[in-house]
This record gives C-alpha cells, structure tokens and sequence, in this order.
C-alpha cells in the first residue's frame, strides 16, 4: 500500500558578505629583450596617505556610470509612458577600449563590450483582467566611437555614434499578455538616436574616460594612468639587471599613445551581494579594475589592476527549519 505524505520543508541558506580586508592590487609584468620579471603592489582600499590607486578605481568606474545614467534613463522614459516604476539597471561585462592613431594628433577610440539590462514593473489591465507585470530592456552589442586629441582639443561631434541591439520581454501573472510595451524600448531607443541623446550618451562616456585616464585638468598628459605605474617602480630581472619600468612608462606613455595601437580593459571592481546555497563561497573575491598591454619595440608590457577581497561569510536561514552551519 502506497503512503503519500506532506513534502518535506526545504530550509533555504544564504551566505551574507562581511568584509574583513579590501585593498588594490596591481601586477606589472614586463619581457625586455625576451627576458621576463614582475613586480606586485597594493593599496588598502580606505586607507591613509596618498589613495593613488583608489583614485585610478573612481575614474575608471566613473567611465560606465556615465553610460548607464543615459540607458537607465531610457527604461525610466519608457516606465513613465506606461504609468510603471523603473526598478533598476545595470552595465554587465568589461568595456573594451580600443585606441588607435591617426598620424594627426588624434585618437580613434572604440568602446565595447558592455551589455545593459533594466526593469519596470508595475500592474496593468486589459478589459476586465488585470495582471502584474516585469518588463526587461535589455541593450547588447554596445560600440561606442569617437576621435579624441589633446588636453584642449574637444570630441568632434561628426566623429561620435553609438550602436545596439535593443530587446525587451514582459513577465507578466494571470497569463496577461502586455504586447504594446515591448516594442516602447525600441522606439525610444530611436527616438533619442534622431534627437542626439544616444550620440550624447557615448560622448559623454568617451569624454570621461579622457579626461579620467588620458588629459586631467591641468593638461598633465596621461596621469591617469600613470597614476596606476608610479615613477620609482622597478621590476629586477632573473639576469640580475632591473628594468625601471616606472621611469620608462612615464617616458614613453605619451608617444605610445599617439603611435602604437593600444586596448585597455576597464572591469567593475568587486561587487559583492548575498550567495544562496549550502556551500560556503571562497573567503578571496577578485574583480578587475584596469587591463592595460602593449608592445614597443623589444618591451611587452602587462598591467593588470584588480580588487582583492578577503570575506567573512555569515550563515543566515531565510527559511524553517534551519540546518546546522555547514
């Protein structure tokens, strides 16, 4: 004889994070003449003295907050239109900085690699039904161009645009089908392309990242990455020499940058948020900041800066009954 009885309760975990040491790390790798060394350094992240490298962080995260302000506007429009809330959006992936000379003083910049996904959500009706509903924005395949040129010199606007795939989907409760909103983010989507805001949107991001990595304000050329590189590092070799990779960086950065193709990668940093499940997560959580290689005649050089966490995770039950902490 068969006995059916009541499932059993499922007890659901989640690990919440508590940082116990937050510092930036950068790693300079550098092969000259084939013979390969490296150096490591690190900056705690709220530490005292000069915060150099924190400041390098701030301008780097600063580059995609510019970009997502404009697509988090979008999904608020397009909310507003429809009487729902906007609930949020965020950049996903590591953008993709191409720079490449022209032989006139000038940089074409090309940046990729980001894809961007918001939410609304709100309650509709349809005759007599009404429903709850998620509408999901998602905008992929982000490449944003322009030119850009000295410390003075502006971003010409002809050279500026911005491409994307936009798509969008709508959850919604009582099988309620909420069409007419899916296509609304791609017609605002083309509505701030004729009006400009797209454009507006990768030049101001573009315009950021000079004026953050390339040209501060008092026309110091490069500073900011030479911030990440000081003037007294020094990578010691296995044959015993050294190569003042600081010295040389600093030297060289600018005519770098005005004659030989570069990529830099700008990441998210760390971002930390509550783990579900049973398994305890790593106590080291690692999240890049900035990729930076190139090639100048016998040096190849690396620099990879990135955040280190180290994590104290917390048991918390969110529901009974609560097994033992693993």
């Amino acid at each position: 004889m068969l006995m059916f009885g009541a499932a059993p309760l499922v007890a659901h975990a989640d690990w919440a994070p508590a940082v116990y040491n937050d510092n930036y790390v950068v790693t300079v790798g550098a092969s000259v003449n084939g013979i390969y060394g490296q150096i490591t350094y690190s900056e705690p992240r709220f530490g005292s003295g000069n915060n150099y490298l924190g400041s390098v962080a701030r301008d780097v995260y600063s580059i995609n907050n510019s970009l997502k302000t404009e697509l988090n506007n979008q999904v608020r429009e397009m909310a507003v239109r429809e009487q729902i809330n906007f609930t949020g959006g965020n950049l996903y992936g590591e953008a993709n900085v191409t720079l490449q000379p022209n032989g006139a003083g000038y940089l074409t910049t090309r940046l990729s690699g980001l894809t961007y996904v918001g939410t609304a959500s709100g309650t509709k009706r349809i005759g007599f039904i009404s429903g709850t509903c998620t509408v999901s924005v998602r905008v992929a395949n982000i490449v944003a161009t322009a030119q850009i040129g000295s410390a003075t010199g502006g971003i010409p606007d002809e050279s500026v645009g911005m491409t994307a795939d936009v798509s969008s989907n709508a959850n919604c409760s009582n099988n309620l089908q909420w069409v007419p909103i899916l296509g609304l983010a791609i017609n605002i989507w083309a509505e701030h392309e004729v009006n400009g805001l797209i454009r507006g949107s990768a030049r101001e991001a573009i315009a950021t990242m000079k004026d953050k990595l390339f040209f501060e304000r008092d026309a110091n050329a490069y500073a900011g990455l030479n911030k990440i590189v000081p003037a007294d590092k020094v990578i010691p070799l296995p044959n015993g020499q050294s190569f003042a990779v600081g010295q040389w960086l600093h030297g060289q950065l600018a005519w770098i940058l005005n004659n030989v193709n570069a990529n830099i990668v700008l990441g998210h940093g760390v971002v930390l948020g509550i783990v579900p499940g049973s398994t305890t997560p790593d106590s080291l959580v690692t999240g890049n900041v900035v990729r930076f290689n190139l090639v100048v005649g016998g040096v190849t050089l690396n620099i990879n800066m990135r955040q280190e966490v180290i994590v104290v995770w917390q048991w918390r039950c969110t529901r009974t009954p609560c097994p033992a902490i693993p």
